[in-house]
């Protein structure tokens, strides 16, 4: 197949422009004018030999086409251009029209996607129409009998006519039939009509169907108001068409696209890392010849670019491959703005382009989603400044998540996060657009909905999971690429330049303040109000909350998740404090007072003041901050390996319950924020535990308190203690505890009958009422519960004139005796603190369990643990929750010996007298 584009035409109606330039030298708005455009389509479909005919400034046609040395191109002057029409230029080109022709003005500008689309169609010959626009007045329509095309024509306006554009696809009989006629009119002296005048004779010879374009840009430019216009529109279009190949297998076209480009010899831009990648090995598989440059810093630098372009010019290369992160992207991409611009200086926003120059992305992080954008950062004389011109628009984008499977974890936590606020930031831009929006949508519910499978502990790398959020990461970049980013990344520059943070945390940190300000502002009112409150309602929904407050707090559930350093050494700070001065203040303040107030000052916590514990207990005791939480969960995940050895050793059965039981399925561990470990142990098997106690079997480091161990016990369930002391206490239960530091809780699973039926509704009311006694004979009770009085009273009458020991044996007969039968089908944890009728399940959901990774150790969990936690926490149980302060249950705290001496026990070291 041949194309033929008609470029005969002066184009009077662009006015002073084509004075002095052919009417398709008009420039888009990615650098390249239409006549270049139009070549490098018909490449990428494989149409190699084109026939063009002109008339005025036949040398800058030429100029341009000999940017396509791969293109064979035979230009046919028609000498009598301001006086014929190109019906005349048709015929003056006959002789090269012997094959299937692709036949088009050469003031059409069509998206990427028009070419192949037609093509595709298996119908011979076709005529491109739009039944859905309205007919235009002076451009072509054509008159459509079912799906013929029956005539083409400016005059025509009947209900059968629909708009036209003069993009055709001929069979080499339907080309030959419309010369014929051609030849007829030219040879007969009718030189001034259009060449459809002479198809309308033939019409039905020709049998030209209607293909539809409707799914596509396809518009003339006939003025300098149609540029202004269509540039525009068909700059998001391109933004849109972007080629994104994420699906397996991908990365294996990257010779087959190199092919495509006609690309001798590609510059590949990539870092140390490139020698070890996937690329290079099937770029040396495939005997791809290739330059590589990886002169290049983290922030690229101006000289380093310049490296990068002489490499490039150096070596004859004709393409560029970037591999890498946002630092290789930003290099490739300038390399590529300078090439194609034959200069050593950044041109400015649009300016036209000399050469094409094909570009292919292979992103190795998943965040900035640079890969989609039409900026790239570099650094001249020690300043940031961002390039930003459309032909920096990679032409392809390969997503292989295996270049993610050795990334950091900090980068690839960073840059999820990097994803994240450019996704928030762009829905509310003072630039967003529905198609930004769309965008930004798509990649926030892949990172909400593939959060914890990515940073699961318990598998190692998961491909899907790696691709979806390598997609969400595309997606972010996509929607910045429109809108830009906002206040957060604006503020988060001076973090990363004066602390070091990766660009994501950074980012990260700015989005929470400035989220939370922008909720203030939008629920204050005010001129920004209306356009904010609906992007902020946007956000909510696709974060699955009904506020802000809401949507932040699963904001915080992702920080915690992913529990990333303080950005400032506040642990430096204390231990630079003035002790003569502290010494001044009315209330003394240990180490641990000063990081809190530090914290507080620098917004590092989350609550507006700092707080301490002093209530009915002996000495001062500092709140555990959630830094702390990794030490403590290390201790409980101690007693949890012992505990499981031991009952291993025994052949005892247990589960992890709960929270513990979420965490192992939704994290492969902890859940982020949580402080315990609850496991569930079916009754016969506790009893069993219960005669191992007492013949001393249990190892000596730990020591279960329970009701037969601990008179004092004031819980439902059981709880394996720590015997040796650690940093981490609880005093709020020390007088009743034997060992009021870190522990697993053990719930016992019972078998109900009836479970839902009027004997559970009182097992339920009644060992409600049993756990309160408890709690009130500790001194402890239950928030709320504490100033109802009419509740109250009962419970402490029964307190005081029942022994603890005998509500112990009734709590203990309400919980295996009260409702159970052996031929039961149901078992209950009655311990839980959850509504009841959330903890009844049938037996074999329990079964003998299985395993599944916990913090490094196999820990097991019931049979059918999905169907538990769907029934506990609802359908969404992996979903990101929202998290709030006071989000832990057991308030562990740290013990402040005193402001001058602090121990081991307490937090950092003191300052120096002097």
């Amino acid at each position: 197949m041949k194309a033929l584009i008609f470029n005969s035409g002066v184009g009077n109606r662009m006015g002073d422009f084509t004075r002095d330039n052919h009417k398709s030298m008009a420039v888009l708005s990615d650098g390249e004018t239409i006549f270049g455009r139009q070549l490098r389509l018909l490449a990428a479909v494989g149409i190699t030999q084109i026939v063009v005919t002109t008339g005025p400034h036949v040398e800058q046609l030429r100029g341009v086409a000999a940017g396509f040395p791969g293109l064979d191109v035979s230009f046919v002057a028609n000498d009598v251009y301001d006086t014929t029409n190109y019906i005349y230029s048709m015929y003056l080109a006959r002789d090269l029209l012997d094959d299937d022709i692709l036949m088009l003005h050469g003031d059409l500008v069509f998206d990427r996607g028009a070419l192949p689309a037609i093509l595709a169609d298996p119908r011979h010959s076709l005529g491109a129409v739009n039944a859905s626009l309205p007919q235009p007045d002076k451009d072509f329509k054509a008159r459509i009998d079912v799906d013929l095309i029956t005539e083409v024509s400016v005059k025509i306006h009947d209900a059968d006519c629909v708009a036209f554009q003069p993009l055709y696809k001929l069979s080499r009989a339907a080309i030959g039939a419309w010369l014929g006629r051609v030849s007829d009119f030219v040879e007969a002296g009718t030189t001034g009509v259009y060449a459809e005048n002479a198809l309308n004779e033939i019409v039905h010879d020709a049998d030209i169907r209607a293909w539809s374009y409707a799914d596509h840009f396809v518009n003339e430019i006939d003025t300098i108001e149609d540029l202004a216009v269509h540039a525009a529109a068909l700059r998001l279009r391109d933004f849109d068409d972007q080629p994104i190949l994420a699906a397996p297998g991908s990365l294996a076209r990257l010779p087959e696209l190199l092919a495509e480009a006609r690309s001798a010899r590609p510059l590949v831009v990539g870092g140390r890392s490139f020698q070890s990648s996937p690329v290079k090995q099937l770029l040396d598989d495939a005997g791809v010849g290739y330059s590589l440059f990886s002169g290049y810093s983290p922030n690229p630098k101006l000289p380093e670019v310049l490296a990068g372009l002489a490499e490039f010019r150096g070596q004859g290369c004709d393409a560029i491959v970037a591999v890498g992160g946002g630092s290789a992207m930003d290099v490739a991409k300038c390399i590529k703005l300078l090439a194609a611009t034959d200069s050593v200086e950044f041109p400015g926003f649009g300016a036209p382009l000399v050469r094409n120059i094909p570009q292919i992305a292979i992103p190795t992080t998943a965040g900035t989603g640079s890969e989609s954008t039409h900026f790239a950062v570099v650094y001249i004389e020690g300043e940031k400044h961002s390039i930003a011109h459309d032909a920096l628009l990679p032409d392809y984008v390969i997503l292989e998540p295996e270049l993610l499977r050795s990334l950091p974890d900090y980068h690839k936590k960073a840059s999820l996060l990097d994803a994240l606020a450019q996704c928030v930031e762009s829905t509310w831009a003072k630039d967003a657009t529905p198609q930004s929006k769309g965008y930004a949508r798509r990649g926030l519910q892949l990172i909400l909905d593939n959060f914890f499978p990515y940073f699961h502990k318990g598998i190692d790398f998961d491909v899907e999971v790696t691709r979806r959020i390598q997609l969400a990461a595309n997606y972010s970049g996509r929607a910045i690429n429109l809108t830009k980013t906002t206040a957060p990344h604006a503020m988060s520059y001076g973090l990363t330049s004066h602390y070091g943070l990766a660009h994501g945390h950074a980012a990260a940190l700015s989005l929470r303040a400035v989220w939370s300000y922008y909720a203030a502002v939008a629920e204050d009112g005010g001129p920004e109000a209306d356009g904010l409150r609906q992007s902020l309602a946007e956000l909510n929904d696709v974060f699955g909350v009904k506020s802000s407050k809401q949507a932040i707090g699963k904001l915080d559930a992702i920080l915690d998740t992913l529990h990333l350093a303080d950005p400032i050494d506040v642990d430096q700070l204390v231990g630079g404090v003035n002790a003569e001065r502290l010494g001044n203040s009315p209330v003394p303040m240990t180490p641990a007072d000063l990081r809190r107030a530090y914290e507080h000052a620098l917004g590092l916590r989350r609550s507006a003041t700092p707080r301490r514990y002093s209530r009915r207990v002996p000495g001062r005791y500092e709140k555990i901050a959630h830094r702390d939480l990794p030490d403590l969960q290390a201790h409980e995940l101690q007693i949890l390996a012992q505990f499981d050895e031991f009952c291993t050793a025994h052949d005892l059965r247990y589960y992890l319950s709960e929270g513990s039981m979420l965490g192992a399925i939704r994290h492969g561990g902890f859940i982020p924020w949580d402080d315990d470990i609850d496991v569930m142990m079916p009754r016969s098997d506790y009893q069993r535990l219960l005669k191992l106690v007492a013949q001393g079997e249990l190892p000596p480091a730990l020591n279960l308190d329970s009701f037969e161990t601990n008179p004092k016990h004031w819980v439902l369930g059981s709880k394996i203690q720590m015997t040796e002391p650690t940093r981490f206490v609880q005093p709020q239960v020390a007088h009743v505890s034997m060992a009021p530091g870190p522990h697993i809780d053990i719930f016992t699973v019972d078998p109900v009958e009836k479970p839902f039926g009027r004997k559970f509704r009182l097992q339920a009311y009644l060992l409600r009422g049993l756990r309160r006694g408890l709690f009130m004979s500790s001194g402890r009770s239950a928030p709320g519960f504490r100033n109802n009085l009419l509740a109250r009273t009962p419970i402490f009458l029964l307190t005081k004139v029942v022994p603890t020991a005998t509500v112990h044996k009734w709590i203990v007969y309400m919980l295996s005796e009260f409702n159970a039968k052996p031929t039961s089908a149901h078992w209950a944890n009655l311990c839980s603190y959850y509504a009841l009728s959330r903890q009844v399940f049938p037996k074999e959901w329990f079964g003998e369990g299985r395993r599944v990774p916990f913090e490094g150790l196999s820990i097991p969990v019931p049979d059918r643990a999905e169907d538990m936690l769907a029934s506990i926490y609802g359908p969404n149980y992996g979903g990101i929750p929202v998290v709030g302060d006071g989000h832990r249950k057991h308030d562990f705290y740290v013990e402040i010996l005193s402001p001058s001496a602090p121990s081991a026990a307490s937090a950092p070291s003191a300052p120096s007298a002097d």
